[in-house]
């Protein structure tokens, strides 16, 4: 523990300070090491994320057609992943087709119309640890389609942990909805839905939002975009 390698740190400073002069060589080495652990893990402390927690993409810009990350920062960060490298794509940021305010949203699709479909997920990964016993952590966010259809993984889901199971937290069902026009979902009961899962989970450091898109095609005949999340 840090406790430990702070005592650890101390003693070897005594035992550098009355060392012979062949010895404090040796000492001093070993003195470095723990210094620099020691520092590494006391600047790498997180205090964790502070809500609210709002995603506007007025910040950041890009696009990517393989798994990679969009964003990464000290308590929250956003990943692309899809079953078709260089064809499933996110955009976001200015890049995004449409926006439901400002001039930043993300949107999900595939390049090019084929036979083959895309399955593409935008992941919210944040550091929950300072709520893992809040009971009234929500979700809300906006989104519209551009003509997909109905597929199994057009959907949100939430885990309390990167390694938990993924819940299904709303179905976004885009072939009942009018193209091109933002919907509002929330607020979704995120600790209610966790408690409820089977095992339970809590949300932690590593919390996530898996939001999905699934088709065959490029906008402004397939996709969907989300924004304020």
């Amino acid at each position: 523990t840090m406790t430990k390698r702070i005592i650890a740190l101390l003693l070897i400073t005594l035992i550098f300070i009355s060392s012979s002069k062949e010895n404090k060589s040796q000492t001093l080495k070993s003195f470095k090491l723990l210094e620099e652990e020691l520092n590494f893990e006391l600047t790498s402390d997180n205090s964790g994320l502070t809500l609210p927690f709002i995603e506007d993409w007025e910040s950041t810009n890009g696009s990517l057609m393989n798994n990679g990350i969009i964003y990464e920062g000290a308590d929250y960060a956003w990943n692309f992943e899809t079953n078709l490298p260089n064809k499933g794509r996110a955009a976001w940021g200015t890049n995004a087709f449409r926006t439901h305010a400002g001039n930043g949203a993300i949107t999900l699709d595939k390049d090019y119309p084929t036979s083959s479909y895309s399955i593409n997920s935008a992941i919210l990964t944040l550091d929950l640890s300072n709520y893992s016993i809040s009971s009234g952590l929500e979700l809300s966010f906006w989104w519209t389609d551009h003509g997909d259809e109905e597929h199994v993984n057009d959907k949100v889901w939430i885990r309390g942990s990167n390694t938990g199971t993924w819940i299904q937290a709303y179905d976004l069902n885009p072939a009942q909805s009018t193209n091109n026009v933002f919907r509002f979902v929330g607020p979704i009961d995120i600790d209610n839905l966790l408690a409820s899962a089977s095992p339970a989970q809590v949300v932690s450091s590593t919390c996530q939002v898996r939001f999905g898109q699934q088709d065959n095609g490029p906008i402004p005949s397939d996709g969907i975009t989300f924004d304020d999340i």
